[in-house]
């Protein structure tokens, strides 16, 4: 039994979009501070709620968005997995629209608050700007390009 190619391609990128989805998710969920990586300016020491321990309220606010944010990361990084053994082609696509649609928008906004006066985020972030942007162009190229059968699951054949 011949698999497309390309059908494993589209099932190893959910399986390494879920995987990392999983580890980040749950990395911030419980150690927030890891976005202070990303998330410092390159002109400041400190983003307010990050890195200044005695910020108090205001940190306690940065960490629930992050955890919450954590969260979401974690959640959908679960949605890819199982959406893996989803038979149904048009609802794989419909998931592979949306992952290309999100990163795109991502990417977009992380690129704003890099460039954006006031934003200047150190150079850390080009490293979320270019892996969203390549998440997004992988997604759109097979929503864009391939046919509706590479959407089908690894243990459909085609002829």
């Amino acid at each position: 039994m011949m698999v497309s190619g390309a059908k494993r391609t589209l099932d190893n990128l959910f399986l390494l979009h879920a995987s990392i989805s999983c580890i980040i998710g749950a990395t911030l969920f419980i150690f927030p501070h890891f976005a202070e990586l990303f998330l410092i300016h390159q002109d400041n020491e400190t983003v307010i709620g990050l890195t200044d321990h005695t910020a108090g309220d205001a940190q306690k606010i940065t960490h629930l968005v992050l955890r919450l944010y954590g969260a979401l990361v974690l959640g959908q990084g679960h949605l890819v997995l199982m959406a893996r053994d989803v038979a149904d082609a048009p609802m794989r696509k419909v998931i592979v629209r949306v992952y290309a649609i999100t990163f795109g928008l991502t990417a977009v906004a992380l690129l704003r608050a890099q460039t954006t006066e006031g934003g200047s985020l150190n150079g850390y972030n080009w490293i979320n700007i270019v892996v969203f942007a390549w998440l997004s162009a992988f997604y759109a190229w097979f929503v864009l390009v391939q046919p509706i059968a590479i959407f089908e699951s690894l243990d459909k054949v085609s002829l």
